[in-house]
C-alpha cells in the first residue's frame, strides 16, 4: 500500500466510525 492508499483508507474509516456513531446516538436519543 502506498501513503496515499493509506490515508485515504484511514480517512474512510473515520468518515464511517462517524457515521455508525451518529445513526447509533441518533437511535439512542430519538
Amino acid at each position: 500500500m502506498t501513503r496515499l492508499q493509506e490515508a485515504a483508507a484511514l480517512k474512510l474509516d473515520e468518515g464511517l466510525n462517524g457515521v455508525i456513531k451518529y445513526i447509533y446516538l441518533k437511535i439512542q436519543y430519538s
